[in-house]
C-alpha cells in the first residue's frame, strides 16, 4: 500500500477508536497490519487494546454484582481507552502499579513536601495530597504539554541534560523532602543524589524496579538500612504486570489503625465493601430512640430554648434556663448565675410533673447551677461543657462535679479534659460530641434566611467563617483579617444558629478556627449541613480522627500560610470539594446524627454496650498513665498554659529537669505547644515515652543543651536564678516556680541594674506565676544579658558552610573543652564547694546568618551525640550563650571579657576581619597551638636560644598559634624581646615565619591553661 492510501486509513482507524467504535477500529487496524507488516510493531498494542475494549463490558458487569468489576471501577478500562493513567472518573493517577497506588493514597500527610523525577498525571495526583510538589521533567514537548495543567502548589521544572537533571535536587537542603519519587531518566544517578534530601522518616518510591538495570540502586538502598516493599501488579492503560517499590527507614508508614473496611480509594470500593457494607456504627443495629422519646426529661442550661432542636430528646421535656423565653415547657430563673434546687423549682412551677431523667449542662461561666440534685428520684447526667473560658474554668468544673452526686458525666465539647476528670476520681465518664446539635432541616434550600438583609445566595461558592472574632479571640481575628486580604471571595462574621447552618450548606469552604485545638460544635454544624470543613489542626486527644478521616472527609491546616495555600488549592477543584462533602455527610448520617447519639445515651444509662470511641478506653493517657495522681496545682498550671495558648500561634515552654510538680503530658492537649527539655532530662520515662509515641505527640518535645537562651513564652523551673529572667529576646513571658525564696534577691538586682523590667507575681497554693515584661528595656548593655564567667571563649562559625564539616568541627571543639573541664571528672557546684559558677567555661557563639532557634537545634544535636557516645553531661560542664549582628560599640564591650577566640576552619570572615579582633587572643580549634612558659628571671641568652629553636621548628607551618605566657613579666618588654628573636632569625639565618602564624602574649590563670590542654600541640616550659 502506498503512503497516499495508508494515511487516510490510519486516520479512519484512529477516528473509530476515539468514537469508541472498537470493532470497526480493530478490523481496520488488522487490515493495515496485514497489508503493511512493517506497521505491526507500532499498531499491535493498539489493536490488542481495541480487541479488549470491543467486548461488551456493560453486559459483563451486568452479570456481576453491581460495582465489583475492578477493571471498570478502578478505571483500568478507561485508562486503556484514553492511553494515560486515569481512574474511572478520568481523574489523574500515577503510572504505578495499582497495589502501590492503593497502599500510598491514604499514607501521605497533607503537609508533605514531595520531589518527583518525571512529571505528568502523577504530579497532579501528588498535588491533590501534599502541600508542595517539585517535579523535574526532561522531555521538552511533554513539559510544554503538561505545564499549563499544574496547580499553584506544583513547581514544574525542565532540564534536558541528564547529569543536571539528576543533580537538580541538590539545590535543596538535606532532609527536606517527605517523599522522593524516582520515575524519570537516569534513575540510578537520581537515586544517589536524592538520598541526603529525604527526611529520616521519609518515603522513597522507585518505579519499574523489576528492570535489572536498577539492581544497583536497590542494593545501595538496602545497604543503607532502607526497608523495601515491592508492589507487583497491573498498571493503568497497559495489560502487563510491573513492579513499583517503596523504600523507607522509619516504620511509621506501617503503623496505621485504619480499618480496611473503611478504605476509600480513588480506584473504587472493594468487593467486600460493596457486598457487605458497614451500616451505621458498631452497636447501631437500628435507630430506635423510642425509649428516650417517651421519657420525661428535665434539662438545665443557660442557652436559649430557641437555639435547641425541638424536641431535644423527648416529646415530654421541661427546660430550666436563665434566658427570658416565655414558653409552656420553659422555666425561667431570675438571673444569670442562679443556684437553684431542681426539686423545689418543679414544685413551684410543675408540681405534678416528676422527671424520669435529669440532664444538666454546666460550663465555665456557671450561669445556671443545679444544687441538691440527689433530691430528684431519677438518673442524673452532668454535661461537662466549655472549660476554656473564664477564671479557673476546669478547676471550678471539677469542684462542682465532685460536690453533687451525678450518675453519669458526659462531655460534648472537650474530650481531652476527660483525663482531668478521671484524675479527680469521677466515674462513668463518656464523650458524646454533637449531642445537642441542632442540624439543618431537609427543606432548608427553599427557606429564606432568618435575617432578611441576607440575600438568598450570599454564601454560594464562598469561603466563610461564622463565629466570634472579637478582642477576646485575637489569634482568630488576626487570621481572619489576613484571609480577607489574601482570599478575594472570603466572608466572616456572626449569624444566628439557623442561618449559619444554611450558610455552611451554600459555601464552598467553611472554616473552623478553634481556640485551643478542641473539637467544638462548629465542626459538626459544618459537616451536618453538607459543608466542606477546613479546620486548624486539633489536638490528638480531641478525638477528631476517631470520627472522620482527614484527607478524605475534612482537611486541616497547621499555620496561616498553609491555610491560605489550601484554600487557594481547593478553590481550583470544586469537584474535589464536593467529594469531601459527600463522604463526610454520609458518615455523619450513618453514625453521628442526634438519633445515633440518643441511642448511645440510652445505652449508657441502661448499661448496654457503647461504642468504644465514646468511652475513656480510647484515651491514650488513661491507658498508659493511669497511675498518676490529681492535685490542685496540676490543674492550675494546665489552666495557665491553656489560657496562654488561646492567644498564641506557637507557644514555647521550657521545663527544667528538677521540678516535681509539672506534667508535660498535660500540655500536649494543646496543638500549638512546643516543649523544650534539658538533654539529660529524666522526664521521658518508659510509660510517658510510650504514651508520646502512641499519641503522636513526641514531635512536640525537643531536647536541648542551652537552657535559657531560646526565647521561651513560659519557663517552668524548680529554682529561680537571674539567667531565667534574662533569657532570650522575648519582651514578655511567664515563669512558673515553687522557689519563693529566690525571687526577692533577683527582683532587687533587676530593679537596681535594669530599666523597663516589670515583674508581676500571682501566688497560688504551692507555686508562683511570675509575669515578666521587658518591653521597654533598652539593649545598650548587651553584656548584661550574656552569661559570662572567668573563662569565655568566642567562636564565629560560618553557618552557610558545609553542614557536615561544621558539625564535625564543633563536635571536636566542644568535646575537647568538656573533657578538659574539671567538672568533667564528675564535680559540680553542689558536689565540690571549691568549684563555683565562675570556674565554668562559657562558649560565646555568634549566630549571624542563622536564627537563634536553628543554632540551638544544631548544637542540641551535637550535645545529644556527646551525651550518648562520650557520656558527657554538657549542661553541668559548659555554658553556651548566643550573640548575633552586634554593632561595633557592642563588640567593644564584649571583647575585653573574652579569654580567647577559637579559630575555626569554617569561620565567618566578615566578622573576624574587623580590626576590633586584631588584639584578641586566638587559638586554633584544630589543635595546632604551641605554648612557651618561660622563666623570665633566667639568663636572657638562654631564653633567646629557646625561643629561636621553637620559632625555627614552627616557621614552616602553614597555620599555627604561638601562645607566650607573660605572667611575672612586663608584656611590652616581652614583645620587644620576641621581635628581636624574629628579626635575628630572618637576617642571620634567612628564616621567616609564615603569615599564618599568630603570636599571642597571654596572662592565663592556671585554670584557663588547664582548660586549653586539649588544644595544645606542644608546651615548652623553659628555665
Amino acid at each position: 500500500m502506498n503512503q497516499s492510501d495508508l494515511q487516510p486509513k490510519l486516520n479512519q482507524a484512529n477516528q473509530y477508536f476515539n468514537q469508541q467504535e472498537f470493532s470497526k477500529a480493530s478490523q481496520l487496524y488488522l487490515q493495515l497490519i496485514n497489508e503493511n507488516p512493517q506497521l505491526k510493531s507500532n499498531l499491535s498494542i493498539r489493536l490488542a487494546h481495541c480487541l479488549i475494549l470491543e467486548a461488551n463490558w456493560q453486559q459483563i458487569s451486568g452479570n456481576l454484582i453491581q460495582g465489583i468489576n475492578y477493571l471498570s471501577t478502578s478505571g483500568w478500562l478507561n485508562s486503556l481507552f484514553q492511553g494515560k493513567p486515569v481512574n474511572a472518573e478520568s481523574k489523574p493517577i500515577p503510572w504505578y502499579t495499582y497495589p502501590a497506588i492503593e497502599f500510598l493514597e491514604d499514607k501521605i500527610k497533607p503537609d508533605s513536601i514531595v520531589f518527583e523525577f518525571g512529571g505528568g498525571n502523577s504530579t497532579l495526583w501528588w498535588a491533590s495530597k501534599a502541600k508542595q510538589v517539585i517535579s523535574i521533567e526532561s522531555d521538552q514537548s511533554w513539559y510544554d504539554q503538561i505545564k499549563q495543567k499544574m496547580p499553584d502548589n506544583v513547581q514544574l521544572n525542565l532540564e534536558i541534560d541528564e547529569k543536571k537533571y539528576a543533580d537538580f535536587i541538590n539545590q535543596y537542603p538535606d532532609q527536606y523532602f517527605d517523599v522522593v519519587i524516582v520515575d524519570g531518566i537516569n534513575r540510578n544517578n537520581c537515586l544517589e543524589t536524592s538520598l541526603n534530601k529525604l527526611k529520616h522518616n521519609g518515603l522513597l518510591i522507585f518505579d519499574n524496579t523489576d528492570r535489572y538495570e536498577y539492581d544497583k540502586s536497590i542494593n545501595l538502598l538496602l545497604s543503607l538500612g532502607f526497608k523495601k516493599i515491592d508492589f507487583y501488579g497491573l498498571i493503568p492503560s497497559y495489560t502487563y504486570k510491573n513492579c513499583t517499590s517503596i523504600f523507607f527507614k522509619s516504620t511509621e508508614i506501617l503503623e496505621t489503625t485504619n480499618l480496611p473496611s473503611n478504605k476509600q480509594s480513588c480506584l473504587g470500593k472493594s468487593c467486600m465493601q460493596i457486598t457487605n457494607p458497614r451500616i451505621g456504627n458498631i452497636y447501631n443495629k437500628s435507630i430506635n430512640d423510642a425509649a428516650l422519646k417517651n421519657k420525661k426529661i428535665l434539662y438545665s442550661h443557660h442557652w436559649s430554648i430557641n437555639n435547641q432542636r425541638q424536641p431535644i430528646l423527648s416529646e415530654n421535656e421541661i427546660y430550666i434556663t436563665s434566658t427570658p423565653q416565655q414558653k409552656e415547657n420553659v422555666i425561667n430563673l431570675l438571673h444569670i448565675g442562679s443556684e437553684y434546687e431542681p426539686q423545689k423549682i418543679l414544685k413551684q412551677h410543675q408540681n405534678d410533673w416528676q422527671p424520669d431523667l435529669f440532664i444538666a449542662k454546666v460550663d465555665s461561666f456557671f450561669n445556671v447551677i443545679p444544687r441538691n440534685i440527689q433530691a430528684l428520684n431519677c438518673p442524673k447526667v452532668l454535661i461537662l461543657g466549655d472549660t476554656q473560658h473564664g477564671n479557673q474554668p476546669l478547676e471550678k468544673m471539677i469542684q462542682y462535679a465532685k460536690s453533687e452526686k451525678y450518675d453519669f458525666y458526659i462531655t460534648d465539647h472537650k474530650r481531652h479534659h476527660l483525663w482531668y476528670y478521671h484524675l479527680a476520681g469521677l466515674k462513668n465518664l463518656y464523650w458524646l460530641p454533637g449531642l445537642f446539635l441542632n442540624p439543618l432541616i431537609d427543606n432548608s434550600e427553599s427557606q429564606n434566611f432568618e435575617d432578611p438583609s441576607i440575600s438568598p445566595n450570599l454564601f454560594k461558592d464562598k469561603v466563610i467563617f461564622v463565629g466570634q472574632a472579637s478582642k477576646f479571640h485575637p489569634r482568630r481575628k488576626a487570621i481572619l483579617e489576613y484571609l480577607q486580604k489574601e482570599i478575594p471571595n472570603f466572608w466572616y462574621g456572626r449569624l444566628s444558629q439557623k442561618d449559619s447552618l444554611k450558610a455552611y450548606s451554600q459555601a464552598l469552604i467553611s472554616l473552623n478556627i478553634s481556640l485551643n485545638g478542641d473539637l467544638n460544635l462548629r465542626f459538626f454544624e459544618i459537616i451536618s449541613s453538607g459543608g466542606f470543613l477546613l479546620t486548624d489542626r486539633l489536638s490528638e486527644e480531641s478525638g477528631m480522627n476517631l470520627l472522620f478521616s482527614e484527607g478524605e472527609e475534612y482537611e486541616t491546616f497547621s499555620n496561616v500560610q498553609q491555610l491560605v495555600d489550601k484554600v487557594k488549592y481547593f478553590l481550583q477543584y470544586p469537584e474535589l470539594v464536593e467529594q469531601y462533602k459527600q463522604k463526610a455527610y454520609q458518615k455523619y448520617l450513618n453514625n453521628y446524627t442526634p438519633k445515633h447519639l440518643a441511642e448511645q445515651l440510652q445505652n449508657i444509662m441502661e448499661g448496654k454496650p457503647v461504642n468504644d470511641i465514646f468511652t475513656v478506653k480510647t484515651i491514650n493517657r488513661i491507658k498508659y498513665l493511669s497511675g498518676q495522681g490529681y492535685s490542685q496545682s496540676r490543674i492550675q498550671i494546665y489552666q495557665i498554659i491553656q489560657d496562654f495558648h488561646k492567644y498564641s500561634e506557637k507557644l514555647k515552654i521550657f521545663v527544667d529537669n528538677d521540678n516535681q510538680f509539672c506534667h508535660i503530658e498535660d500540655f500536649l492537649d494543646l496543638p500549638r505547644v512546643k516543649i523544650y527539655l534539658s538533654a539529660n532530662s529524666n522526664y521521658l520515662k518508659n510509660e510517658l515515652y510510650q504514651y508520646l509515641l502512641t499519641s503522636k505527640t513526641l514531635h512536640a518535645i525537643e531536647l536541648l543543651n542551652d537552657k535559657y537562651n531560646n526565647s521561651y513564652d513560659i519557663l517552668i523551673v524548680s529554682k529561680l536564678i537571674l539567667d531565667i529572667f534574662l533569657q532570650g529576646s522575648k519582651s514578655e513571658f511567664l515563669i512558673i516556680s515553687q522557689d519563693q525564696s529566690g525571687l526577692s534577691n533577683i527582683r532587687d538586682f533587676i530593679e537596681n541594674n535594669y530599666n523597663g523590667f516589670t515583674i508581676n507575681v500571682t501566688q497560688y497554693i504551692d507555686f508562683l506565676a511570675i509575669h515578666v515584661n521587658r518591653e521597654n528595656v533598652t539593649k545598650n548593655n548587651v553584656t548584661g544579658n550574656l552569661k559570662l564567667t572567668n573563662t569565655n571563649y568566642l567562636i564565629t562559625p560560618d553557618w552557610q558552610s558545609d553542614e557536615e564539616t561544621l558539625t564535625e568541627e564543633l563536635y571536636n571543639l566542644i568535646s575537647t573543652l568538656a573533657h578538659n573541664s574539671p567538672l568533667s571528672k564528675g564535680d559540680s557546684e553542689e558536689s565540690n564547694p571549691n568549684i563555683e559558677r565562675e570556674d565554668i567555661i562559657t562558649l560565646v557563639i555568634d549566630t549571624t546568618g542563622i536564627t537563634e532557634e536553628d543554632a540551638n537545634l544544631f548544637l542540641s544535636g551535637i550535645a545529644m551525640n556527646l551525651m550518648m557516645e562520650e557520656e558527657l553531661d554538657l549542661e553541668s560542664i559548659l555554658n553556651f550563650t548566643f550573640i548575633d549582628n552586634l554593632e561595633e560599640s557592642q563588640w567593644q564591650k564584649i571583647l575585653p571579657k573574652i579569654t580567647a577566640k577559637i579559630t575555626l576552619n569554617s569561620e565567618n570572615q566578615d566578622i573576624v576581619n574587623n580590626k576590633l579582633f586584631d588584639d584578641v587572643i586566638s587559638i586554633m580549634a584544630d589543635g595546632n597551638n604551641y605554648v612557651i612558659m618561660p622563666d623570665w628571671s633566667k639568663d636572657e641568652q638562654d631564653l633567646f636560644n629557646t625561643f629561636s629553636e621553637i620559632l625555627i621548628n614552627i616557621s614552616s607551618e602553614e597555620k599555627a598559634t604561638l601562645l607566650i605566657d607573660t605572667n611575672n613579666s612586663n608584656e611590652e618588654e616581652v614583645g620587644l624581646f620576641v621581635s628581636e628573636v624574629v628579626m635575628t632569625l630572618m637576617l642571620e639565618k634567612g628564616i621567616e615565619l609564615s603569615e599564618g602564624i599568630n603570636v599571642n602574649f597571654v596572662k592565663f590563670t592556671p585554670t584557663q591553661w588547664h582548660n586549653l590542654e586539649g588544644f595544645i600541640k606542644e608546651k615548652i616550659i623553659s628555665g
